[in-house]
């Protein structure tokens, strides 16, 4: 079997599932020296999709999932990221292998330095969303204030998930962001922030909600 790491859009694992299927479940796993990039741009997705930059820089952390592919399943994962192994592209991702965090050596795909002015799309991006559970709160959370292709950054046009995310882990800041971005409290979140724990544990949190939760016009789903 053959380890990939996986930190782009492989994150989402129902597509890696339709792509190329896998053995066993995907597990989490850190590449560190490296940042995530979107400098590679995207024919298929009109937008700058993910890439790996080396710093050398051991505090410079990648986060992802990694996939035991056998050759088959390799073989197809790399025409859906456009590698051919007898012709590579001058500017395409090529195969690489690292080093993990936890001595793994795994394969991955990295291309040659791009266009760092290019930003991803909102739907590309949903793809890095749906690995949350691999992918530790503040990496996950540092999405959403990524700059997307139309200018905004992703909390701007998922105020709701980005609401999921500010109340689970008590970013104030990002509350009332998403909040003003017509984002609600729902019933589940409500019964949360009102949990003798979470006040406890989240004053200044309670302090910036206590006006909506004091409005009559708050809207509760």
């Amino acid at each position: 079997m053959i380890t990939y790491f996986a930190y782009g859009s492989n994150l989402d694992v129902e597509q890696m599932r339709e792509r190329v299927g896998f053995n066993s479940l995907p597990m989490p796993a850190q590449l560190s020296g490296y940042k995530l990039v979107f400098d590679k741009y995207s024919i298929n997705r009109h937008c700058g999709v993910a890439n790996l930059r080396y710093t050398g820089i051991v505090t410079d952390t990648v986060e992802g999932l990694v996939y035991q592919l056998n050759a088959e399943q390799l073989a197809t994962l790399d025409r859906f990221e456009g590698f051919r192994p007898s012709r590579p592209s001058p500017t395409g991702y090529r195969r690489q292998e690292v080093s993990l965090t936890d001595g793994t050596t795994a394969i991955t795909y990295i291309a040659p330095r791009g266009d760092m002015s290019l930003k991803p799309s909102v739907a590309y991006l949903q793809h890095f969303l749906k690995g949350k559970n691999a992918l530790s709160p503040d990496y996950y959370g540092a999405f959403f204030r990524l700059p997307v292709n139309d200018g905004n950054q992703l909390r701007d046009h998922l105020p709701q998930k980005y609401l999921e995310y500010c109340v689970e882990h008590g970013k104030q800041l990002g509350i009332l962001h998403a909040l003003a971005n017509h984002a609600t409290l729902t019933t589940q979140m409500l019964s949360t922030i009102n949990s003798p724990a979470y006040r406890a544990n989240n004053p200044l949190t309670i302090a910036a909600l206590q006006p909506y939760l004091d409005s009559s016009r708050r809207l509760v789903l």
